[in-house]
């Protein structure tokens, strides 16, 4: 992992900063890739594009139009005013996505790519945030128009398959997989389908080559 300068963002509603390192490079050694696409290691850092301001409880991107300054890991003091970005929450997230907070296919897919694996995470953690019915029914109306927003897309075709495995709908995912008949696509079609005849529409962490 290369790890580059603070990067200090400002919430375009009410001015308050936050801050979040940049990265050149991550590294992936000892990483686990899950069958949704997300990866989680002790050296691979996954940045976050969306804030909710701490002050003025407001959405917003952590992009160049909201960034104000950088600063040196070696410069900043011992006693930082500034906090870091911290990730959404499911609760936060979904509350982005109900409230239109994206403009265009990409925020909304990122959005939307979030909250899915956040809460596949979260289930597989068992942490109390999965037992939440009303996150849970949101998880699947999110997976349906993650489905809709990848239809037709390139090389998207493990994924839309992974989102109808994880309603249940096994058949559908079977008919998907059957089109992944590229090398590098067929070990995680194999894991896929084994889970498919298993039953298990949940998240499942990849063996293998990817």
């Amino acid at each position: 992992m290369i790890i580059g300068p603070l990067l200090i963002f400002s919430c375009p509603h009410c001015h308050t900063s936050v801050m979040q390192a940049s990265h050149s490079s991550n590294n992936d050694i000892g990483a686990v890739y899950y069958s949704d696409g997300s990866l989680r290691g002790p050296m691979y850092v996954k940045g976050n594009k969306v804030a909710l301001c701490a002050k003025c409880a407001s959405f917003y991107w952590l992009n160049k139009d909201n960034q104000v300054a950088s600063i040196d890991w070696e410069d900043l003091p011992d006693e930082c005013p500034v906090p870091f970005a911290q990730a959404l929450s499911l609760s936060a997230c979904k509350q982005a996505l109900e409230s239109s907070f994206f403009q265009n296919r990409e925020e909304e897919l990122y959005l939307r790519n979030h909250y899915w694996q956040l809460f596949n995470h979260t289930r597989r953690l068992k942490q109390p945030d999965a037992n939440n019915k009303s996150l849970f029914a949101f998880w699947e109306q999110n997976c349906r128009a993650l489905i809709q927003l990848q239809v037709n897309q390139a090389h998207s075709t493990l994924i839309v398959a992974e989102l109808h495995r994880n309603l249940g709908a096994f058949d559908n995912c079977r008919r998907l997989l059957s089109t992944a008949n590229s090398k590098d696509q067929a070990c995680i079609r194999e894991q896929l389908l084994q889970a498919c005849d298993a039953g298990n529409r949940y998240q499942i962490a990849l063996q293998g080559p990817r």
